[in-house]
């Protein structure tokens, strides 16, 4: 919902001061409302960062609900081990 979104932007905002142009930020994908919010901040106010999403290997939830209903979205997805 909006209101989760929102409280996970003031991440994003949090995160602003500490980023530089052409910086990497990698956010947890579960349900989308944390990766939607930072994610929104921080290409708003941070020209040229790359924001990742990653999940883990053993629960992708969000890749196989975007493949069904999203198929022209594009989200990198992966794993933080080996």
């Amino acid at each position: 919902d909006i209101e989760t979104c929102e409280g996970a932007a003031t991440i994003g905002l949090e995160l602003v001061s500490a980023l530089s142009p052409g910086d990497t930020v990698l956010i947890a994908l579960g349900g989308g409302a944390m990766a939607t919010g930072v994610g929104y901040v921080l290409k708003a106010m941070v020209p040229g960062v790359e924001v990742v999403c990653v999940q883990p290997l053993g629960a992708p939830a969000m890749t196989p609900s975007m493949a069904l209903a999203l198929k022209d979205l594009h989200c990198r997805a992966g794993s933080f081990s080996p």
